[in-house]
């Protein structure tokens, strides 16, 4: 049996909210974090190398 929407759940709002959702924004700040995570994450299997070696 399907799930019921309750009445006052405006189902024509959810396609709306699908489409912002789908709209990715990128920002310096994202770019900068994500290089800072690759490097960290880098210099980690770097050691556990080293340690292996």
């Amino acid at each position: 049996m399907p799930a019921e929407r309750p009445a006052g759940s405006g189902g024509s709002e959810a396609p709306a909210m699908v489409e912002q959702l789908d709209t990715a924004v990128i920002t310096p700040a994202m770019l900068e974090e994500e290089e800072q995570l690759e490097a960290a994450g880098l210099e980690r299997e770097r050691k556990m190398l080293e340690k292996v070696i």
